[in-house]
């Protein structure tokens, strides 16, 4: 499967930077449908990084990364989703089901940042 960063398996996470970049190829797709939910995941995708980059710098704490991310997902989800319903967008479809497909791998990493532990179910 693509996007993989090499951890060990159990905690394999997809690399959003790829993520952002298939969000960024649905922002440019000539079917319409396709092109609004893609810059409304590349929005998300945005938001998701800004937010990483504030909880690193110690801007915000973490439970408002946790609440905030929870909300994120939820929003990337239903983008997904509403992509791969989509009549006529045969590649988009194909893309975010194989998104989906992979949830699991797309919010799952342990990590350690400046001796704060994120736990296995963030991002990034």
């Amino acid at each position: 499967m693509r996007f993989i960063i090499y951890f060990p398996l159990i905690h394999r996470q997809l690399c959003w930077s790829h993520i952002a970049r298939d969000f960024e190829r649905f922002a440019h797709s000539w079917h319409s449908d396709v092109k609004a939910l893609g810059y409304y995941l590349k929005a998300i995708a945005s938001e998701l990084f800004a937010l990483h980059r504030a909880f690193l710098n110690h801007s915000i704490g973490l439970p408002i990364f946790l609440r905030r991310i929870k909300k994120l997902r939820k929003r990337t989800c239903y983008g997904l989703k509403t992509i791969a319903r989509l009549p006529g967008a045969i590649h988009a479809n194909r893309v975010a089901r194989n998104i989906m497909r992979a949830k699991p791998m797309l919010w799952k990493v342990s990590i350690h940042y400046y001796g704060r532990v994120i736990p296995k179910k963030c991002p990034l």
